[in-house]
C-alpha cells in the first residue's frame, strides 16, 4: 500500500518546465537593388588611393536582363586597367552598420574574377599611406556564372568600427579587367545572421575573414564539411593552424633556455689574423 501510494506521489509531480532558447530573429536591411533610375545613376567613377596612374573609367548601365533579385540590375564594363572603380555616397542603410555581420549580394561574371568591395565612414583617412587600417576592405574570387557572396564586416583587419563613425561611402572595385570584360551587381544586403559554417579562421571556409572564395563556398554546398589536414608525426587532423594551437595549448611548456649558450658572431665581425 505504502509503495502504491508513493509511486502515485512521484506521478502528480509537476512536469518540468522547459524554457525555450530561441536565437533573436535576424536583421536583414536591402543596401542596393537597382530597380529605379535613380540607383544606379548616384554610382560614378572613382580612383582607389593604391592606384598610382589613371584608369580607364568603368561603364556604368542599368540593365533589365541578368537581374537576380527583381527586374534590373547594376552592371559595369571594364575598358582595362589596375583597379578601376565606382562609388556611391548614397547609402539606403544609414548609421555604422553594427547591428549587421555580413554583406551579402549577387554578382555575374563570364571568367574568373576578382572583385573588391570598400567602405569609408566619417573618419576614415583617404590617403595610401595610412595603410588602409581606417576603413573596410574584401574582395571576392569568383567563377563563371552567378556568384552568390558573403563577406564579414566587423572581423579582423580592414573592418567597421563604430568609433569612426557612419558609413559614407560604398566602393566596387574590380582586378585587371580585360577590355570589355563586363560584371553585374545585384541584390545586396546587410544581414546579422552569419551562414554556416562560420567559420572564419579556415582558407577553406567560404566565409574566410580575408575574403570570399566562390569555389570554397561550391565544395562547402557539396560536402558541408571544410578539410582535414594530418600533423606530421602525430596523429591529429585538423582544419586550420589556430585548431593545432588550441589542442597543443593544454600540453604546451615554455622552453628552458640551454645552460650552454653559444654566441654565434657574423662574419662581418669576425677579424682575421
Amino acid at each position: 500500500m505504502r509503495r502504491a501510494i508513493r509511486i502515485l506521489a512521484v506521478l502528480l509531480l509537476p512536469a518540468p518546465v522547459v524554457v525555450s532558447q530561441s536565437r533573436p530573429a535576424a536583421v536583414e536591411a536591402l543596401l542596393f537593388d537597382f530597380e529605379e533610375e535613380a540607383d544606379v545613376a548616384r554610382w560614378g567613377p572613382c580612383v582607389i588611393p593604391e592606384v598610382k596612374e589613371g584608369d580607364p573609367a568603368l561603364k556604368i548601365e542599368r540593365i533589365a536582363d541578368q537581374a537576380t533579385s527583381g527586374r534590373h540590375a547594376l552592371k559595369l564594363t571594364a575598358g582595362g586597367g589596375f583597379w578601376p572603380a565606382v562609388a556611391t555616397e548614397h547609402l539606403p542603410v544609414a548609421g555604422d552598420w553594427k547591428e549587421f555581420k555580413i554583406l551579402k549580394g549577387d554578382v555575374v561574371v563570364t571568367e574568373p574574377a576578382i572583385v573588391g568591395f570598400r567602405v569609408l565612414q566619417e573618419k576614415s583617412k583617404r590617403e595610401i599611406e595610412e595603410g588602409g587600417e581606417s576603413r573596410w576592405d574584401r574582395t571576392a574570387i569568383l567563377l563563371p556564372g552567378r556568384n552568390e557572396i558573403a563577406v564579414t564586416i566587423h572581423d579582423t583587419g580592414y573592418k567597421i568600427v563604430p568609433e569612426r563613425g557612419r558609413v559614407t561611402t560604398f566602393i566596387l572595385y574590380v582586378y585587371k579587367p580585360k577590355p570589355g570584360q563586363t560584371f553585374i551587381f545585384d541584390h545586396f544586403r546587410l544581414t546579422s545572421e552569419v551562414p554556416p559554417p562560420g567559420n572564419l579562421s579556415s582558407r577553406y571556409s567560404p566565409l574566410y575573414r580575408d575574403g570570399f572564395s566562390m569555389a570554397a563556398a561550391r565544395e562547402w554546398d557539396r560536402t558541408k564539411s571544410l578539410p582535414k589536414f594530418r600533423v606530421a608525426g602525430t596523429d591529429l587532423s585538423v582544419g586550420d593552424v589556430g585548431e593545432l594551437g588550441k589542442l597543443l595549448r593544454p600540453a604546451w611548456k615554455a622552453p628552458v633556455p640551454s645552460p650552454n649558450r653559444t654566441e654565434i658572431v657574423s662574419p662581418s665581425r669576425s677579424t682575421t689574423a
